[in-house]
């Protein structure tokens, strides 16, 4: 299964809808499939819903995402991301991650258990 995307023009919000269970094969297609979005905006704000969606993916295997998330940034000016996670092990995946993709230049991702705050941050 794929992620499900649908972008709010009025927002200027691309949301995504990972199926569950997401593997880490997912994630990586996630970010390869970004630069079909690229006509969307150069700067692309992106809000993933695991909010009930169970991760299988082993904490060694997020650093196979740096690499991924590197080909996305070739299309945008820049790309900030907004997740939310609700059970632990999902916060936990989700914050190791970041810490992989910290580095990235003109990338931003940020963790959140509330719509509101999530979408708060985006629009910042």
């Amino acid at each position: 299964m794929r992620v499900k995307y649908t972008y709010d023009e009025s927002e200027g919000i691309l949301y995504a809808a990972p199926p569950t269970p997401t593997t880490i094969d997912l994630i990586v297609e996630h970010y390869l499939y970004l630069k079909n979005f690229k006509d969307l905006s150069p700067s692309l704000r992106i809000l993933i819903d695991c909010r009930n969606v169970q991760f299988r993916i082993l904490p060694d295997e997020i650093s196979e995402t740096e690499e991924a998330v590197a080909e996305a940034l070739q299309h945008f000016k820049d790309l900030k991301e907004a997740i939310l996670v609700e059970q632990p092990f999902e916060v936990v995946v989700a914050t190791l991650f970041q810490q992989y993709n910290e580095r990235q230049t003109a990338y931003e991702f940020n963790i959140f258990s509330t719509l509101k705050e999530a979408k708060r941050w985006l629009k910042k």
